[in-house]
C-alpha cells in the first residue's frame, strides 16, 4: 500500500463536507530536506537520515507496532545524538514534530518535545502539530502539547484554529480540553465562521452547549513542562 493511501487524517474527510473550511492537503509523500551547500555535511546527513526514517516509518506502517515503535525510538535517538536537526523542514514545511503529529505517533512527539523541538512551527498550510493532533482526534497528543505550552490559538492559512478543527471533526473531548486551556472560541476563519457557527451547521447539540457554556479554565501547561 502506498504512503498516500495509508495517511488518512480525519480532517480530510470531515472538512470536505463543510462550507468555508478548507481541506488540508497533507503531503502525499514525505521527502528529506534539501541539503545546503554551505551547511555542515555531517549534521546534514544525520538530518536527512532522520527524515528518511520518518518517511519509511509511515510507508511501512511501523508506528502501529509497539515493538517496532521502541526500535524506531532508538534509531531516532541515535540520529539526534549525532546532531540531526529537528527544526529543518521538508518540502512541505513539516518539521520533525509536525511529522510526528501526522504519523499520530505519541512516542516520537514526546521524544522531540524533550529535545526542545519548536512547538509552534507551521508547515506550508500554516498547520502546527497541535492543529494536526486535534484533527486526528488524539487527546493524549493534544494534552502533551498543551502541557508544554503550545500556542493554542494559532490559525492556519485558512484561519482555522485547533478548536475550529476539532469542532469540525466532532471531537468533543478535545474541544473540552482546548476550552479548559484557554482556546478562544470567538476566533473566525477566513470564511467568517467560528467554532460555534460550525457546530450549529453540523447540528451537534452537545458541542453547541459546550461552546456556549465552556468549562472552567485549568491551564495544564502553565506549571508543568514535560510528562
Amino acid at each position: 500500500m502506498k504512503f498516500h493511501q495509508l495517511l488518512k487524517l480525519k480532517i480530510n474527510q470531515t472538512l470536505l463536507m463543510l462550507t468555508g473550511i478548507a481541506t488540508i492537503p497533507y503531503l502525499s509523500a514525505m521527502e528529506s530536506p534539501a541539503s545546503h551547500a554551505n551547511g555542515n555535511i555531517a549534521i546534514q546527513k544525520q538530518t536527512d537520515d532522520l527524515y528518511r526514517l520518518l518517511r519509511n516509518t509511515q510507508s511501512s506502517n511501523r508506528s502501529n507496532n509497539t515493538k517496532l515503535d521502541h526500535l524506531l525510538k532508538k534509531e531516532v535517538v541515535a540520529l539526534l545524538a549525532h546532531g540531526a536537526n529537528l527544526e529543518q523542514k521538508d518540502r512541505y514545511g513539516n518539521t520533525a514534530l509536525i511529522i510526528a503529529a501526522i504519523l499520530d505517533n505519541f512516542t516520537l512527539m514526546r521524544l522531540f518535545i524533550k529535545q526542545k523541538a519548536s512547538l509552534d512551527a507551521q508547515n506550508i498550510n500554516g498547520d502546527t502539530a497541535l492543529i494536526i493532533a486535534a484533527a486526528n482526534g488524539n487527546k493524549n497528543m493534544v494534552r502533551l502539547l498543551l502541557r508544554n505550552n503550545a500556542n493554542i490559538n494559532v490559525q492556519n492559512n485558512s484561519g482555522n484554529t485547533a478548536l475550529i478543527i476539532a469542532t469540525a471533526g466532532g471531537e468533543i473531548d478535545i474541544i473540552r480540553l482546548l476550552l479548559e486551556n484557554g482556546a478562544v472560541k470567538n476566533i473566525t476563519n477566513k470564511s467568517g465562521k467560528n467554532a460555534l457557527a460550525i457546530a450549529q451547521e453540523k447540528g451537534k447539540k452537545e458541542i453547541i452547549d459546550l461552546l456556549k457554556n465552556p468549562p472552567l479554565l485549568k491551564f495544564i501547561g502553565k506549571k508543568q513542562k514535560l510528562i
